[in-house]
């Protein structure tokens, strides 16, 4: 009897060490994939996140014909569509005649909006980064705000004020989705005031130099800024914004006009801002097959660089443009439209 009561427990403590032996040898560390708790409280985590910030908000491809053309232009006296394929969806546009549920319209709203998540995402676990200077935590920072304002400014630009959205640390899906459902249009001078002062902490902590080509500078805010005074005919601000810009010494007209869109001189400094583009769909530069005459001698079969939106809301004429340096002067010239303004939106030329 003692026999067999020593033998069952011995086989119940066997059988216990057994498990425990499982369930830790079972628990192995996993290589295949990031900590999400551990790698958003590194450099590189944060950089990963805000190159998701930038691909969100970058308006290339069909989207940058969209805005410049559909949105913005084909309701002006600057261009017009007829007898194309692009007519069927220019016509609204055209006639001021879009509907509430167009699709082009209303991607747009979605897409600006996942950028701005995106950019609220990066700015919320900046407050946890360990082993980086505070000049540096503060210059991602300025990347985020920088796409966060900008996103915000196209969607002022079509739609008007819109709800500014503000999520809690640690909101549950739940209660962002209820955020998102609730919050109101803001005011006009809660909207500006906003925009305002983003761009501001971006051109405080943001560097001059654009490193690598599409990153957000201190002169993209600035550019951003002074169309924004321009929208709200805030002239006197207009003057000292982009005197600034001027000031840095860093922008200037490029020497031969003929090569300004060809890939080699892809980074010269009369483009102020420009967003990444290859030879791929959904992320190609189509801006040249409808701006520039047929038969335009620069071709491109490579990887190319897009400023897809214009952060420089001056005169087409280079003589205009705020990318000068120096004592070159200065000239704003309007549209037709008093809150638009004839910009130099000249990206990166590919076919």
């Amino acid at each position: 009897m003692k026999h067999s009561k020593l033998s069952l427990a011995l086989s119940a403590a066997l059988f216990c060490v057994t498990l425990s032996g499982c369930k830790d040898f079972l628990d192995e560390k996993v290589y295949t994939e990031y900590d999400p708790s551990a790698l958003l409280k590194e450099r590189n985590g944060v950089d990963a996140l805000l190159a998701g910030a930038y691909s969100r908000s970058r308006i290339v491809q069909y989207e940058s014909r969209n805005y410049m053309y559909l949105f913005n232009e084909f309701p002006t006296d600057i261009a017009f569509e007829t007898g194309g394929g692009l007519e069927r969806n220019a016509a609204p546009f055209i006639n001021y005649a879009w509907s509430v549920d167009d699709q082009l319209l209303n991607s747009f709203w979605t897409k600006m909006y996942t950028a701005v998540s995106s950019a609220n995402a990066v700015l919320d676990v900046t407050s946890g980064l360990s082993g980086i200077s505070e000049e540096k935590v503060n210059s991602i920072r300025g990347e985020a705000c920088f796409i966060r304002s900008s996103s915000y400014y196209f969607l002022y630009n079509l739609f008007g004020t819109v709800p500014i959205i503000e999520i809690p640390d640690g909101a549950s899906p739940e209660k962002i989705e209820e955020i998102g459902r609730s919050t109101p249009r803001a005011t006009h001078e809660q909207m500006v005031r906003y925009m305002e002062e983003d761009l501001t902490f971006a051109a405080e902590h943001l560097p001059v130099k654009e490193e690598p080509i599409g990153h957000a500078t201190k002169g993209a805010a600035l550019a951003v800024l002074t169309k924004l005074y321009m929208h709200e005919k805030d002239w006197s601000k207009v003057v000292a914004t982009a005197q600034k810009i001027i000031d840095l010494g860093y922008y200037s007209l490029y020497d031969d006009y003929t090569k300004l869109f060809t890939v080699e001189d892809e980074s010269n400094r009369e483009f102020i801002y420009r967003a990444p583009c290859i030879a791929q769909s959904g992320y190609a530069n189509n801006y040249m097959a409808h701006a520039f005459p047929p038969n335009y001698p620069v071709q491109s079969t490579g990887p190319t660089s897009e400023r897809s939106f214009a952060p420089i809301p001056l005169s087409m004429t280079r003589s205009a443009t705020m990318t000068q340096g120096g004592n070159s002067s200065l000239r704003v010239t309007p549209t037709s439209r008093d809150t638009r303004w004839n910009c130099s939106e000249t990206p990166r030329a590919t076919r």
